[in-house]
């Protein structure tokens, strides 16, 4: 795991001879001039802090997907991560410097939240991060927050894929069905859901990857190394929304897919039994989100990240799988705490 000091580094104030970046920067508000960025005075400043770093790093998951598929171009050509260097340079004439702002954005973090993040980033190994995680619960919610935008578009791409699994026609069938109560074909839904999950999921994190692999490496060994995270991340993710589903649990990305979100056990005719169940709900469903999927996914991805950069392949596992299950046991938690809704409903 890097250094959170040196993968975020703050902004650098800009002197006259630096030309402003963006439109924020040529029109800065009123007495905002040479002033240093503000900083949060609130974890809800904080994690809204992480969900825009999130937001801001997806186009760097298209590009990386756009480095995947022009890996054979950058062999030939000896131009490295070309479709990257292409937005790099597009966003420096546009001033929509995405990577840049989230870079940036680190040093809007409160002061708090800078010592938690630091504090975690600097334990080695599985248990001593879920200590140091324990130990600065703040961390805890920006990790979920910068998670939660990449898994919405893995949703979003999961929904789009649908179609792929099942065919158009068939899956318009197949939701009416479902709406009209028609127990298996929600079961059928929900099967090429998990399917579909699976593929969202795995596109994502290929993306992810490869935006993350250094310039350095050999295009297609880059290329490769992020297509079998992508895979692996894939096949987990359809076993552990199989899983989900088996227990009555609504899987996030499963759920996205399937158009099912909000569905789950039977809330209970009392309120001390709706409290049980949702207890129950969350329970189980962090232990699925957080044990049998983001734990391992997690694991798998660093060893193809490692193994692309030259690393051993085994450095910083521990502190992956530990990041992992922390943010899918809070996401799978959380999910089930969505009231129980209605069969899907048809598109």
């Amino acid at each position: 795991m890097s250094n959170w000091w040196e993968s975020s580094p703050v902004a650098e104030e800009k002197t006259d001879a630096t030309p402003a970046a963006n439109w924020w920067d040529e029109h800065p508000t009123e007495g905002d001039q040479g002033a240093p960025k503000k900083q949060n005075t609130s974890l809800i400043g904080d994690i809204g802090t992480g969900l825009k770093r999130g937001a801001l790093q997806i186009p760097g998951i298209a590009t990386g997907l756009g480095d995947i598929v022009s890996a054979p171009l950058a062999v030939a050509s000896g131009v490295r991560k070309p479709i990257s260097k292409a937005a790099d340079w597009l966003g420096k004439k546009t001033g929509l410097q995405f990577g840049k702002w989230a870079d940036e954005a680190t040093a809007e973090y409160s002061p708090e939240m800078q010592q938690a993040i630091a504090h975690v980033d600097e334990a080695q190994g599985f248990f001593p991060a879920l200590k140091a995680a324990v130990e600065k619960p703040r961390s805890i919610a920006n990790l979920v927050a910068e998670s939660l935008p990449s898994t919405l578009v893995g949703g979003v791409a999961a929904r789009g894929a649908m179609g792929a699994v099942m065919g158009a026609e068939r899956l318009a069938a197949t939701r009416l069905a479902a709406a009209a109560g028609d127990k298996a074909a929600k079961a059928s839904l929900l099967k090429a859901g998990s399917i579909a999950g699976g593929i969202g999921e795995g596109a994502v994190t290929a993306g992810q990857q490869m935006e993350q692999t250094d310039e350095s490496v050999d295009p297609l060994r880059a290329a490769g190394s992020a297509i079998g995270s992508g895979i692996g991340t894939g096949i987990i993710g359809t076993a552990g929304g199989r899983l989900a589903t088996k227990l009555g649990l609504p899987d996030v990305d499963t759920a996205f897919a399937a158009g099912t979100l909000g569905d789950g056990v039977k809330d209970g005719a009392t309120t001390a039994a709706k409290i049980g169940n949702t207890a129950k709900r969350m329970a189980v469903g962090g232990v699925q989100e957080g044990v049998f999927e983001e734990m391992p996914q997690s694991a798998q991805e660093q060893v193809w990240q490692n193994v692309a950069n030259g690393k051993p392949w085994d450095e910083g596992i521990g502190e992956a799988m530990a990041q992992g299950l922390i943010a899918g046991t809070a996401m799978g938690a959380g999910v089930n705490t969505l009231p129980r809704g209605t069969a899907a409903e048809p598109q």
